[in-house]
């Protein structure tokens, strides 16, 4: 049932999620693609190794491009976006020695 009515509303069948902290006993939630959790095949990226010996060519938008006859590169399987539970944040951004392999 989509409400306590069964009243169908725009927002039926959405991906949500929450912005931020409570901040003055308010939250924001934002709308998520659909697709957002879905698999993205055929993805040419970087191996690991790459990544962690050229950390220095990372800009906001990522590595560059991977070209067609890149040979740091391999074809994989993603998603769209994947979720990182917050305990394990702190050892991302301050990874204390352990590689990304």
């Amino acid at each position: 049932m989509s409400s306590f009515t069964g009243e169908v509303t725009p927002w039926d069948g959405g991906i949500f999620a929450f912005l931020g902290k409570v901040s003055q006993g308010m939250v924001t939630m934002v709308q998520l693609p659909t697709t957002i959790f879905c698999t993205v095949n055929n993805v040419q990226a970087k191996s690991s190794e790459y990544m962690v010996t050229n950390l220095a060519e990372l800009t906001l938008q990522g590595l560059p491009l991977c070209q067609e006859d890149d040979e740091d590169a391999t074809i994989i399987t993603t998603r769209q976006i994947m979720y990182l539970p917050p305990q394990y944040v702190s050892l991302l951004l301050n990874p204390a020695g352990y590689t990304i392999s």
